[in-house]
């Protein structure tokens, strides 16, 4: 029976020293947390398995805390990135929209000026058509107003003319007869003459219509 509590008092003596020689690598400060003499309870190093010992709880309890708080700013600094990357496809989406509603908005301003340039233009040519048709209208009217002249002249001429004896009935039907075909052929060219005037005229009214249309 002594034999075997000898076994035993050595077995827990070796887990003791075994003990002891693990809490003397560890560099902490001991305290009298009792305030008393702890000269009776062994020397230093039980002194600093006891402390140990009895600061385990607290140690266990502030790295649960830590672990914790680093969970949560693992968790925080996720839910941050996470934000932070959709913030960064928004405004990457928003850019994108913004670039292409520019580029739409410069093709239309484009295709703007483009129409206004070709409508200038057409301007010019239809202004540059109408005074070319004035000087034309302008032109025929004097054509009318010479022959008109030249007709006038031409019959006060052989009206006033003196004739006697049979010269004068034959020269009168002769020079009646040329008067009556340039008569006729002055008023066939004066129609034709106001008839061009006339489409002229309207066809100026209706350029200038249409210009002012435009």
């Amino acid at each position: 029976m002594k034999e075997k509590e000898v076994e035993e008092a050595l077995f827990w003596a070796s887990h003791v020293e075994n003990l002891l020689s693990r809490s003397n690598k560890i560099d902490v400060s001991v305290e009298d947390s009792q305030g008393g003499d702890l000269e009776g309870q062994g020397s230093s190093q039980f002194k600093k398995l006891l402390y140990v010992v009895d600061s385990f709880p607290e140690l266990q309890h502030q790295i649960e805390l830590l672990s914790n708080e680093k969970e949560e700013l693992h968790t925080a600094l996720a839910d941050q990135s996470e934000f932070l990357s959709d913030q960064k496809e928004k405004l990457q989406t928003d850019l994108t929209y913004q670039i292409q509603l520019l580029s739409y908005e410069k093709e239309e301003l484009q295709t703007a000026l483009t129409d206004q340039y070709h409508e200038i233009e057409h301007l010019k040519e239809r202004v540059q058509e109408s005074i070319g048709h004035e000087q034309e209208l302008a032109t025929v009217r004097r054509k009318i107003i010479n022959t008109e002249s030249g007709l006038d002249g031409l019959i006060q001429k052989f009206s006033n003319r003196d004739m006697t004896g049979d010269q004068k009935s034959v020269s009168t039907d002769d020079h009646l007869q040329v008067i009556e075909k340039q008569v006729v052929s002055a008023i066939s060219e004066s129609e034709n003459l106001k008839s061009k005037v006339h489409e002229l005229e309207l066809e100026v009214k209706r350029s200038i219509n249409s210009n002012a249309k435009n």
